[in-house]
């Protein structure tokens, strides 16, 4: 999943689209409510970490 993630926004910033900060939030902030939905794990056993960059520069959820 991870890796899913970190390649698409890759091939977003590849092909020219840009994502301000605000809305980078706002998808990671979706995203972990619906894992969390669909998770029987508690929000204290995901592991999040905003801001994190793989090696082409792309920022990415870690969940």
């Amino acid at each position: 999943m991870r890796f899913a993630k970190s390649k698409l926004l890759s091939e977003a910033n590849r092909i020219g689209l840009r994502f301000n900060f605000a809305e980078f939030i706002a998808y990671s902030l979706i995203a972990f409510d619906i894992g969390d939905i669909y998770s029987s794990k508690s929000r204290t056993d995901f592991n999040i970490a905003l801001n994190t960059q793989d090696s082409n520069g792309a920022m990415g959820l870690i969940i």
